[in-house]
C-alpha cells in the first residue's frame, strides 16, 4: 500500500504539472500569433501619417509664411489651409514652428486652447526634426491634454535649397479609436515607450504607469521635455516570478495586486518588441483559466487512484482469501499423508524379517542388472551419437541450403497442378519454369558449396536489388500470408540500382531475414514487415538494405552472439542456428556489412550495407534471371496476401 501511494502522489504530481505545461504553451503559442496581429494594426496605423508632414512641408505658401512671419492676411490663408488638411486627414493638429520653436500658425487657430505663439523648443521632435529633417514622438498635448503621436519634418526656406531649414511643419495623429478598438477585443494589451511608461492600453486605469520603478534619471527626462504634463508615471503594484528572454520577444510571469481587491491574479506577460519606434507590445494571459484546468485534471487524477485503490484492495482480499484455501488444503494433505505412513509402518512389522531380507537382497541384484545393462546402452548411444554428430556437421550446410529451393518448388509444383486442373496453361507454365529456376538454383548452390571446400575464390558481379527481392517475396508468399508487408526505396535510389554481390547468395541472406521475422511475428495481433533501400548515411557509393518487424524484439544478453553458428532462440526441430552465422559470412564475403539492432518502437531491425555496382544502369536486367513478378504469372506480394497453395518454408535464424 505504501507502494501505491507513493505512486499516486508521483502520477498526481505529473498530471499537474503536464497540466499546467500544456495550458501555458496553449496560451504561449496563441497570444504569440495574436501580438503579431496587433503590432500589424499599430504598424498600419503609424504609417497613414508618416509621410503627411513630408508631403505638406513642400507647400510654397508654407515655405512663404516662414519667410514673412509678420504678414498678417498670410497667416490668417495658412490657418485656413492647416485647418482644412486636418478635417482631410483626420488628424487631432497640424501646425507650423519657426526655427527659434515658435508655433506661427496651427489648425487650432480659432480654438481656446489654440497652439499659436506657444514656444515649443522644448520639444524633443522639433529638436530632431531641425537635426535630421524629420522625427516622430509620442506625448500628452500641454494645452489639449489629449494624447497623441507627433509626426515632423523640415520646411525648406522659400527660394533657397532643401539643405537649409526655416521651419518645422508638425502633424499630431490620434492613437485612440485603435486603442478602443483593442479594448473591445478579448485580449488585455499595453503598449510601453522607451522609457518603460504604458502610453497605449486596453485598460484605461493602467495609462502613464510603468511594469517596473523608473530611475530619477528617466523621471526627470520625461518632466523636462514635459512629456506627459503633471502626471508622474508609478508603477503597477506586481510581483515578478521569472523572466525569459528570446530573440525580440520576453516572457514575464507576474502577479498583479490592485489596491482595494483581496484577490491577486497571476499573469503571463509576453512581450514583443516594435521596431523602428523603440516600443513594446505586451500581451496579458490570465492564468486563472490553468489553475482551473489543473484543479480538474488533479480531480480526475484522484478519482482514478481512488479506483485503483479500491481494486487493489479487492484484488489483496481474493488473494488472501486464496492464501487460506490453500494452507487449509495443504494441512488436510499433510494429515493423510501422515496417516498413509503410519499404515505403511504397520504392515512393515508384521512382515517377517527373513522375507524381507531375501525380497530386499533379490531387488538390489535385479537393480544391479539394470543399471549395468543401462550403463553399456547409454555408451553405446554416446559413440553413437558422436558419430552423428560428425555427420551432421558435415550435413548441416547443404540441408540449410537446399532447404528453400525444394519448399519453393514443392510451392510451384503444388501450383502448377492446380492451374492445369483449371486449364490455366500460362501459369502453369509460368509456375513450370519457376520449377526450373530454382533447381537452377540448387545446382547453384551445390556449387557455391564445392567452390566453398575448395576455396575457390568469390567471383562478384552487379545484381539488381529489386530483381532479387521480387524472387525472395515470391518464394515466402505462403509464410507471409495475414502480414503487412511494405517494401519502399527512397526518391535517391532508383528500381535499377544495382549491388556488387552474388544473386543466389544475396537472395539467401534475404530468405533468412525475412523468415525469421516471420517467426518472430507468430501470434503478434498487427504483424508488419518493412524492407527499406536507402543510401548509407551521405555515402553515395553504398546501399543500405533494412528489413525491419514489430515483433519482440532480441533480447540484450544474446547480441554479443547472435551471429554466431548454432546458436538460436528456436524450439528443437524449428532451426538449426546457422541462418545469422553463413547470412553474416556471406554479406562480409561481399564487403559489406550485417548489423542487428533493436527498434525504439519495438522489434527488430537487420541492416544489410553493399557496395553500388560501377554499372547499375546497364547491368539492371543482366545480373539476375528472375523477371519482375507482375510479368511471372504469380501474383506479386504486395501485402497480407499471396498465391494459394504457396507452401513454402524457410530453415533459417
Amino acid at each position: 500500500m505504501l507502494l501505491l501511494l507513493a505512486a499516486s502522489l508521483i502520477l498526481l504530481a505529473t498530471v499537474s504539472y503536464l497540466t499546467d505545461y500544456r495550458a501555458k504553451d496553449q496560451i504561449r503559442l496563441r497570444a504569440t500569433e495574436t501580438i503579431t496581429v496587433y503590432a500589424a494594426n499599430l504598424a498600419s496605423e503609424i504609417s497613414r501619417y508618416e509621410a503627411m508632414p513630408v508631403l505638406l512641408a513642400r507647400t510654397p505658401l508654407f515655405k512663404q509664411l516662414l519667410n514673412e512671419p509678420e504678414n498678417t492676411r498670410l497667416i490668417e490663408t495658412v490657418n485656413r489651409e492647416l485647418k482644412q488638411a486636418n478635417q482631410i486627414l483626420g488628424t487631432l493638429d497640424v501646425y507650423i514652428i519657426n526655427r527659434t520653436g515658435r508655433v506661427i500658425a496651427s489648425s487650432n487657430y480659432d480654438k481656446t486652447h489654440s497652439y499659436i505663439n506657444e514656444d515649443l523648443n522644448f520639444r524633443p521632435y522639433f529638436k530632431d526634426a531641425m537635426a535630421s529633417g524629420s522625427a516622430r514622438y509620442f506625448a500628452l498635448g500641454t494645452r489639449s491634454q489629449k494624447r497623441g503621436y507627433y509626426f515632423a519634418a523640415t520646411i525648406p526656406e522659400y527660394g533657397g535649397n532643401n539643405e537649409t531649414s526655416a521651419g518645422v511643419l508638425v502633424v499630431k495623429a490620434d492613437l485612440v479609436q485603435m486603442e478602443s478598438a483593442w479594448a473591445a477585443g478579448h485580449e488585455l494589451v499595453t503598449v510601453t515607450d522607451s522609457d518603460g511608461v504604458f502610453f497605449i492600453s486596453s485598460n484605461p486605469d493602467w495609462l502613464y504607469h510603468s511594469l517596473k520603478p523608473l530611475s530619477d534619471t528617466k523621471l526627470d527626462e520625461i518632466e523636462r521635455n514635459r512629456r506627459f504634463p503633471g502626471i508622474v508615471p508609478q508603477p503597477l503594484n506586481v510581483d515578478i516570478l521569472k523572466e525569459t528572454e528570446s530573440a525580440n520577444q520576453q516572457e514575464i510571469s507576474l502577479t498583479l495586486k490592485p489596491e482595494g481587491i483581496s484577490d491577486q491574479r497571476n499573469y503571463m506577460l509576453l512581450s514583443y518588441d516594435f521596431e523602428p519606434e523603440d516600443w513594446t507590445i505586451h500581451i496579458w494571459n490570465d492564468l486563472t483559466s490553468i489553475k482551473s484546468a489543473v484543479t480538474r485534471a488533479q480531480t480526475i487524477a484522484i478519482l482514478f487512484l481512488l479506483a485503483l485503490f479500491l481494486l487493489a484492495t479487492l484484488f489483496q482480499n481474493k488473494y488472501k482469501e486464496r492464501q487460506r484455501q490453500r494452507l487449509a488444503a495443504q494441512e488436510s494433505h499433510d494429515r493423510l499423508q501422515a496417516a498413509y505412513g503410519e499404515l505403511e509402518v504397520r504392515v512393515a512389522e508384521r512382515t517377517e524379517e527373513l522375507s524381507l531380507s531375501n525380497t530386499l537382497l533379490r531387488t538390489r541384484i535385479t537393480e544391479r542388472d539394470k543399471a549395468e545393462k543401462e550403463l553399456r546402452q547409454a555408451q553405446d548411444s554416446l559413440v553413437h551419437a558422436g558419430k552423428m554428430a560428425a555427420i551432421g556437421q558435415m550435413a548441416t550446410s547443404i540441408t540449410h541450403e537446399l532447404n528453400q529451393p525444394l519448399s519453393a518448388i514443392r510451392t510451384f509444383a503444388d501450383n502448377a497442378s492446380t492451374y492445369l486442373q483449371r486449364d490455366q496453361q500460362n501459369e502453369a507454365d509460368n509456375n513450370l519454369q519457376l520449377i526450373s529456376r530454382m533447381t537452377e538454383r540448387m545446382n547453384d548452390i551445390m556449387r557455391h558449396l564445392k567452390s566453398f571446400s575448395r576455396k575457390t575464390p568469390l567471383t562478384l558481379q552487379a545484381v539488381n536489388l529489386q530483381a532479387v527481392i521480387d524472387e525472395t517475396l515470391l518464394i515466402l508468399t505462403r509464410q507471409l500470408e495475414g502480414i503487412d508487408l511494405k517494401v519502399d526505396f527512397d526518391q535517391d535510389t532508383p528500381l535499377s540500382t544495382c549491388v556488387n554481390a552474388e544473386g543466389v547468395r544475396l537472395q539467401q541472406v534475404l530468405t533468412n531475414l525475412l523468415s525469421n521475422a516471420i517467426d518472430a511475428l507468430k501470434g503478434h495481433d498487427d504483424p508488419c514487415i518493412s524492407i527499406r533501400v536507402s543510401q548509407a548515411g551521405e555515402e553515395e557509393t553504398a546501399l543500405m538494405v533494412s528489413v525491419k518487424d514489430n515483433g519482440p524484439g532480441i533480447p540484450n544478453e544474446i547480441f554479443k552472439d547472435l551471429f554466431e553458428p548454432f546458436h538460436t532462440l528456436k524450439s528443437s526441430g524449428d532451426g538449426l542456428g546457422l541462418g545469422l552465422a553463413i547470412s553474416h559470412s556471406i554479406i562480409r564475403e561481399f564487403g559489406g556489412e550485417l548489423a542487428a539492432e533493436n527498434n525504439h518502437d519495438g522489434g527488430a531491425c537487420f541492416h544489410i550495407k553493399l557496395h553500388k555496382a560501377a554499372t547499375s544502369a546497364e547491368s539492371g536486367t543482366s545480373s539476375n534471371k528472375t523477371p519482375r513478378l507482375e510479368h511471372s504469372g504469380i501474383a506479386s506480394v504486395s501485402g497480407p496476401k499471396a498465391v494459394e497453395k504457396q507452401t513454402a518454408t524457410a530453415d533459417s535464424d
